[in-house]
């Protein structure tokens, strides 16, 4: 039988692993946002210079 400190200790592991999975995918669609809108402005920029 597993102790309460080991089943303790992997819940916390597991709840470490998805909140960072969570950032990491939150992070990933804040920067491709920029991205665009960075791309976005520079397409406007080049289609003001022709």
């Amino acid at each position: 039988m597993k102790s309460q400190e080991e089943i303790r200790k992997r819940q916390q592991e597991y709840n470490d692993k998805m909140f960072n999975k969570f950032s990491n995918e939150f992070t990933r669609k804040i920067i491709l946002q920029k991205q665009n809108q960075m791309l976005r402005e520079e397409i406007e920029r080049l289609k003001a210079n022709q």
